[in-house]
C-alpha cells in the first residue's frame, strides 16, 4: 500500500499474516525509473498490533511492515523494490517492485493572494504520541538537564548509535513496554555520581544502574554501549541552563519565566 507521497519522500505499508515471532524482514531498494543501479534504503519497520496515538484517539495497528524512502527528487518517477525474507518460510519467492512518483513543487498561481503565517513553537516529540514504532539512529541529544527522558514509556522502539549528552540528573530516564524494543551502541554521559541510568522495563518495574555493564546484565540492552563525555567533541562544553523562552501561551499556568529548574 502506497501512502500519500510528498516532494522528497515516499511511504509504504505491506500488510501480512502470520510471523507472530517477528523474525521476518523487508529490505528496500530504489532507483529512478529507467536507471540501472539500485540504491539501498532502510528496512521497513515491523509493526504488529501495537496501540498507537493514545492521547488523541488510540487505535490498535494491524500486522504489517511500514517505512519510507527518503531524500528523493520532486516530481520524479521511481521504482521501489521490496524483498521479504522469513526464516520460517512463507515469504514471496520474488521481490515486489512498484513504480511511484514524488510530488512536484507547487507553483504559485498568477494573481494569487499571498498570506504570511508565523509558525508556533512545538514542544512535542514523536514519542509523546505513543507511536506504533520508532527508529532512532545516529542522533546527538545535548541538553542542560537529563540526556534522554521522553515523557512516557514507549513501544517498539529501536535506538542505535545515539549520543545522550545531558548536564545533570540521569543520562537516560525512560523505559519500554515491549520486550522486542532494542538499544545498543549508544553513548551516555554520566551527569552525576549518584545518578546514571533509570529504566522501566515492560513489567513497569523501575531499576537504577550505576554502570552500563550493570544495565546490560539486568536488561539485555546496551551490550556495546559506552560512557562518554563532552571531550569526544572538538570544542564543546556541557550546556548551561538558561531562561525559559517559551511563549506565555505555551508556559504552564502559574509558571513564571526564569531559570529552568
Amino acid at each position: 500500500m502506497v501512502d500519500p507521497h510528498t516532494l522528497e519522500n515516499l511511504g509504504f505499508r505491506w500488510y501480512v499474516s502470520g510471523d507472530h515471532n517477528r523474525n521476518a524482514s523487508v529490505s528496500v531498494d530504489s532507483r529512478k525509473t529507467g536507471d540501472k543501479n539500485w540504491s539501498r534504503g532502510m528496512n521497513l519497520l515491523r509493526v504488529f498490533q501495537e496501540i498507537a496515538n493514545q492521547d488523541y484517539g488510540p487505535y490498535r495497528t494491524g500486522n504489517l511492515f511500514a517505512g519510507s524512502v527518503l531524500f528523493l527528487q520532486p516530481g520524479t518517477s521511481y521504482e521501489i523494490r521490496f524483498t521479504m525474507v522469513d526464516p520460517d518460510g512463507g515469504s514471496p519467492a520474488e521481490p515486489k517492485i512498484i513504480e511511484v512518483s514524488t510530488r512536484s513543487e507547487p507553483q504559485a498561481s498568477e494573481g494569487g493572494k499571498t498570506i504570511h503565517a508565523s509558525p508556533k513553537s512545538a514542544l512535542n516529540l514523536k514519542l509523546n504520541n505513543y507511536p506504533a514504532g520508532v527508529l532512532a539512529y545516529n542522533n546527538t541529544l545535548c541538553c542542560a538537564q537529563k540526556g534522554f527522558t521522553p515523557p512516557s514509556i514507549w513501544q517498539n522502539g529501536h535506538f542505535w548509535n545515539n549520543l545522550f549528552m545531558g548536564g545533570r540528573g540521569y543520562a537516560m530516564e525512560t523505559g519500554t513496554v515491549t520486550a522486542y524494543s532494542t538499544l545498543d551502541y549508544n553513548g551516555c554521559r554520566r551527569n552525576s555520581k549518584e545518578q546514571f541510568l533509570k529504566w522501566r522495563d515492560p513489567q513497569r518495574k523501575t531499576g537504577r544502574y550505576q554502570t552500563l555493564e550493570a544495565f546490560h546484565k539486568a536488561t539485555g540492552y546496551e551490550e556495546h554501549g559506552l560512557e562518554v563525555d563532552y571531550d569526544i567533541f572538538r570544542r564543546a562544553d556541557r550546556p548551561e541552563e538558561g531562561e525559559d523562552l517559551r511563549s506565555e501561551e505555551l508556559r504552564p499556568a502559574g509558571e513564571a519565566a526564569g531559570k529552568v529548574r
